[in-house]
């Protein structure tokens, strides 16, 4: 398991608890630092990133672990294994063929891609993807 950048980035979530839970408590409490973390990238961004700065990285991982089956979650994730594969394809996930398994070479592997929905992906998106499971699921 990997993911496309290394470092965590705040979600909207946890920048709430942390402006209304931590940054008072900061304040009251000699020697904690206000928190400095990086606002949550939007998915272009990610993928940016992980083309500019990540690819050697996450090239040796999959080169190392060899694997027959490789699942990206989330379009970021699948656009950066799309260009990683030279597909043709921009990796954008589409109702039409979701789940469907991709041949593709990473890494100088041949392997099976399944390109699926992050987990925190918008409902319709959700949907989709237990209407695969409950259909399908994974099959090869």
């Amino acid at each position: 398991m990997t993911d496309c950048l290394t470092t965590y980035r705040l979600s909207t979530g946890a920048a709430a608890r942390l402006n209304d839970t931590y940054e008072p408590m900061a304040k009251k409490t000699s020697g904690l630092r206000n928190a400095d973390l990086k606002p949550h990238p939007g998915e272009a961004q990610i993928v940016r990133e992980a083309l500019e700065s990540q690819r050697e990285r996450l090239n040796r991982q999959i080169a190392a672990a060899r694997p027959r089956v490789i699942v990206t979650l989330g379009n970021a994730a699948s656009r950066v294994i799309a260009s990683f594969a030279g597909a043709a394809v921009s990796g954008k996930l589409t109702q039409d063929g979701y789940g469907r398994p991709s041949i593709v070479t990473l890494a100088g592997i041949e392997l099976s891609w399944i390109a699926l929905v992050h987990p925190a992906t918008p409902t319709v998106w959700q949907r989709r993807h237990q209407a695969w499971l409950s259909g399908q699921g994974f099959t090869f």
